[in-house]
């Protein structure tokens, strides 16, 4: 919570920012409650500060299901090119195969 509130005290006014983006969270609970939290917290308008517009983006989809950085951190530990080729851009795929230390 203390970096929401400095988020919001400080560092917004000082850039000039007026919203903050983030993403969905379909998976994780913890995530999930830090994002409702945000909202609760840059959005209230008896806190101290101004007001942060919090704009929740909806998390890209694959074939109905949404794309987590978690699976695909999984697939490319196990070296797993078509799968992550599913859910990745070609460029961050090729860059991931460019970065990728040889399997053992």
């Amino acid at each position: 919570q203390i970096d929401l509130q400095l988020f919001r005290e400080h560092l917004a006014p000082a850039l000039g920012i007026t919203h903050r983006f983030v993403g969905s969270e379909p998976f994780c609970p913890l995530t999930c409650a830090y994002n409702q939290r945000m909202h609760d917290i840059l959005h209230d308008p008896k806190r101290s500060g101004p007001v942060i517009e919090v704009v929740e983006l909806a998390r890209v989809e694959k074939n109905g299901a949404a794309i987590s950085a978690s699976r695909v951190r999984k697939l490319y530990s196990e070296r797993n090119w078509p799968a992550i080729s599913a859910l990745v851009p070609a460029g961050t795929l090729a860059y991931l195969q460019r970065h990728a230390a040889p399997s053992s």
